[in-house]
Formats: C-alpha cells, structure tokens, sequence
C-alpha cells in the first residue's frame, strides 16, 4: 500500500512559494492509512513494509523526513527487542545518504503531547495549534527545531483544515514566520493529530 503512488498523493506544490527550493507541501496522511493516536503508528507493517516504506519515504524528491522517521523509530524498538538490526542500519544509510538525519525529539514530542493537551471531542474545538519542522541547526542542536503556532482560520482555500491551511500560507509567504517560510520542510502531522481540534 506504502508505494510511491501513495507517497505522491501527498504531496503538492504551492505555486507561491518561492522561497525554498524544491520545497514539496506533505498532506495529512488518512488516519485509516496511519494512526497518529498510537503510540507505534507503523506497528502493523512487516518487517519487508517498514523498510520499503522508510526507504521510499526518503526517496521521494522532497523526502518525507518525518514518515521516515517514525520509521527508523519503529525499526528501532524492534531490533531492542530482538529483532533484526539490519531493517535499522538501512534507514540510517539512506538518512546519511540523502544528508538528513531521523528527528531525534519526535518520539518524546508525541509522548508529551498525548499526556497533556485536551482535544475537542468530534472536532468541535475552534483552534488549532500546528508544528512545522524546521532545518538548519547545528548537529549539537539535533539538526531540526520546530515552530508552533496556533490558528483559528476559517479561509481554507484548497484544504480541508486550518493547520493546512496556516501552514501553507507559511510557505507561501503570507503572515510567515521567516523561519518557516525560508527553512520549513514540513507539517509534523503526528504532531499536529493532537492539537487539530483544542478544547476552549
């Protein structure tokens, strides 16, 4: 299922942004595709699919860093349990290869994020907060931050939700923080499951 149609079905360029080169925008995967409420959202997939899906996920020409990394998150705890490592030192020479690096604060970002925020039941909160990864940090500082902001926008244009929608204009330059439009790579969407629809 994980191929490179589906990777493709997520991605989409923004015709007004100019201001990161190659710069592809990653949709909101289906939570029936991946389940960012879990704690293991590639639990399911085989040892051969979570390699695939890794790999292809880097592969891509703007590579989904963050699908990538839950990934290698994935690989990980299996090989700790005693399972292969092979599946673990494959994702990190394509990581190098591509010269990015798994998000090492992602898998704590989740854990806190599940224990601490109120989400609206049924989606009827009225903001949201987003989170966007963002690059050019020194390896000292893990190599990526993240920018959070918060939107209540109700002008969605060709999305179905607002943190699309904010993000977007982030790329696009409108209302931008300079950080994410000239150094954003991505919405982080296992971030963003848990603060699409906040509890006033």
């Amino acid at each position: 299922m994980f191929d490179e149609a589906w990777f493709e079905n997520l991605e989409i360029s923004l015709d007004e942004d100019k201001f990161f080169d190659g710069r592809i925008f990653k949709l909101r995967p289906s939570l029936t595709d991946i389940d960012f409420g879990t704690s293991r959202p590639l639990k399911k997939l085989s040892s051969t699919d979570l390699r695939k899906f890794s790999l292809t996920a880097l592969s891509r020409p703007w590579p989904a860093v963050e699908l990538a990394t839950l990934g290698y998150d994935e690989a990980q705890i299996r090989a700790e349990k005693g399972g292969n490592a092979e599946t673990v030192d494959l994702i990190a020479a394509k990581f190098q290869k591509i010269g990015k690096a798994p998000i090492t604060w992602l898998s704590d970002a989740r854990k806190q994020l599940k224990s601490v925020v109120p989400r609206a039941k049924n989606g009827s909160g009225l903001g949201s907060v987003y989170f966007v990864l963002v690059e050019g940090f020194s390896e000292q500082n893990q190599f990526y931050g993240c920018y959070v902001g918060q939107t209540r926008t109700t002008n969605l244009g060709d999305f179905n939700d607002n943190q699309s929608a904010r993000i977007a204009s982030h790329f696009k330059g409108i209302r931008a923080s300079t950080r994410v439009k000239n150094r954003g790579l991505e919405p982080l969407w296992s971030l963003n499951f848990y603060t699409d629809s906040l509890a006033d």
